[in-house]
Order: C-alpha cells, then structure tokens, then sequence
C-alpha cells in the first residue's frame, strides 16, 4: 500500500473514532466546535475525513470528548490494520 493510500484510511479511520467518540458523548458537531473554538462546517470536515485535523486541534477534541488522543488513534490504527487484513 502506497503511503497516500495509508494517510487516506488513516484520516478515514480517525474521521470514524471521532464520530464514534461524539455519539457515545451525545456531542453534536456544534456543540463540539463550540467547546474547541471553531466552527461546525470546520468540524463536520475532520468527521467526514474531508480534512486533515491538525494535531492541536486532534488534541482539543479529545479533551473536550474525555478520550486520550493516544487512544484514538490507536484504535484508529487498528481500524486501518482490519482493513488491511493484519
């Protein structure tokens, strides 16, 4: 797998945890721009994968969502690694 195709499952796959993240919290996309200081067309962006989050703004979500950002990713690597089949 080439490395645009594995920054792509990996933005998809955070894109994912972060959605997953916001249900199990009942956040919605404004009420998470909100809380981080953005705006809701930002954040449907980073939980749609149609934008890179940058990693202060990773770590501001997962504050605001009580999840490490360790964790997020983590589990976002082992999405990518399921789809790889590893």
């Amino acid at each position: 797998m080439d490395t645009h195709t594995d920054k792509t499952a990996l933005t998809s796959a955070i894109a994912d945890e972060l959605r997953a993240h916001m249900a199990r919290r009942h956040v919605t996309q404004e009420q998470l721009a909100a809380a981080i200081g953005t705006t809701g067309p930002t954040v449907n962006r980073y939980a749609t994968g149609k934008r890179d989050i940058p990693l202060r703004t990773l770590v501001s979500m997962c504050r605001a969502l009580d999840v490490s950002a360790g964790q997020l990713l983590d589990d976002a690597i082992v999405i990518v690694n399921a789809q790889r089949g590893e």
